[in-house]
């Protein structure tokens, strides 16, 4: 499906679509939607960053797995405080919201105040298709040119899917079974050898 708003194209592919509905129906954590609210939090924070410094996307891209904002070219400093801006956006619902939620006595959106602050943090890692990686990216091509530091970005990403393989393994052994860190292990090895 493909639409135009503020002249922006946005095409949400169908298997995002069906993915996304399957999270929803089979969710009995209730955390999907507030999830999807952080991605979106995330999201909003980086088109944020891109407008105020003139460079906007052209096309947004839901697909499964990630969100591509096509944006014309910025410059390095513009493009990793770009890559920031996500992050710093759910990094500041946390505080906001974990703030406000311990002053009124409330617990109920804590845990949406801990969804934005994991969501944001872990989107700062040093892997392939997160911000981080393509921080780290930005950095190591200034010194050792892009080919080199795909390359390096993606050994890394190879390191963390073992090491969250290792975990669920771990914890599998401890019969404490956590699919989340699978899932982590697929998605990163998936993002090396696919274009995410």
């Amino acid at each position: 499906m493909k639409i135009t708003i503020f002249g922006i194209n946005i095409t949400i592919s169908f298997l995002f679509c069906a993915i996304l509905s399957i999270l929803m129906l089979c969710d009995r954590t209730g955390m999907i939607v507030p999830m999807f609210i952080a991605v979106i939090m995330h999201e909003l924070g980086h088109l944020a960053v891109m407008k105020f410094f003139g460079c906007a996307p052209t096309e947004i891209r839901l697909i499964p797995g990630s969100v591509r904002i096509v944006t014309p070219v910025c410059t390095e400093k513009h493009s990793v405080l770009i890559l920031v801006s996500g992050s710093l956006l759910n990094i500041i619902i946390f505080l906001i919201v974990y703030i406000s939620s311990t002053i009124q006595c409330v617990n109920y959106y804590i845990d949406f105040a801990f969804i934005n602050l994991i969501y944001g943090i872990f989107n700062l890692l040093p892997f392939n298709a997160l911000d981080g990686g393509s921080i780290l990216e930005e950095i190591i091509s200034t010194k050792l040119g892009n080919i080199k530091a795909k390359k390096i970005i993606k050994i890394i990403t190879l390191f963390g899917a073992v090491l969250f393989l290792l975990a669920f393994i771990i914890l599998a052994v401890n019969e404490s079974v956590n699919y989340s860190l699978l899932v982590l292990c697929l998605y990163l090895v998936l993002s090396v050898f696919l274009k995410f």
